[in-house]
């Protein structure tokens, strides 16, 4: 837990810093949904298995920070619902796992501008720090770090529509005995609206 708050700290001291010597420094609010799946490996093969992923809500708050005239820096704070819905089709039971991050994307997006509206493609890192689990609190790693992966619209008024996909980039299993692999991803769908 100390080493989460560490890294959460220093991300946001480093973020202050750097707003206070930008001048055109802007922010947003976003809320969305998170198509979220799991790729998962039993070590127990001798019952049939299967996952389906689950659908989940995103929100939080980002920042803007140009770094050139069409380029900018873009850090969030998000709360993500992900998690995946297990079947033991042997017996008969399904499972819900929902498992809630706080997760921290770190974006470099460049604008296409247009006539009138403007469109954003980026990618970037993205560290997510595992809050809670309804039945997976023993199974899943406390952190996870994924490839991010975005594009969006912007219209002058504020309002942004963005399409992004997050690629898990560890296995999260921390039940070797059951879950060989456990690896998250998830595409999100977002409305912003920038201050």
């Amino acid at each position: 837990m100390k080493k989460q708050f560490y890294t959460i700290l220093f991300i946001c001291t480093t973020i202050t810093v750097f707003s206070q010597q930008t001048s055109s420094l802007k922010f947003g609010i976003k809320a969305g949904i998170a198509f979220s799946k799991s790729n998962i490996e039993v070590i127990d093969t001798s019952y049939s298995f299967s996952s389906s992923g689950k659908t989940g809500i995103i929100f939080g708050v980002y920042l803007n920070m140009p770094i050139g005239s069409k380029v900018y820096f873009q850090p969030n704070l998000l709360y993500v619902r992900k998690g995946y819905k297990q079947t033991l089709m042997s017996y008969g039971d399904s499972y819900n796992e929902p498992i809630s991050y706080l997760e921290i994307p770190l974006n470099l997006l460049y604008t296409l501008p247009s006539k009138i509206n403007k469109y954003s493609i980026g990618a970037g890192v993205s560290p997510a720090f595992k809050l809670n689990s309804y039945y997976s609190g023993d199974e899943i790693k406390d952190v996870d770090i994924g490839l991010n992966i975005t594009g969006g619209l912007i219209i002058p008024i504020g309002f942004s529509f963005n399409l992004n996909y997050t690629h898990g980039l560890q296995n999260v299993s921390k039940n070797k005995n059951y879950f060989r692999k456990i690896q998250n991803s998830y595409l999100g769908l977002v409305v912003g609206y920038e201050f």
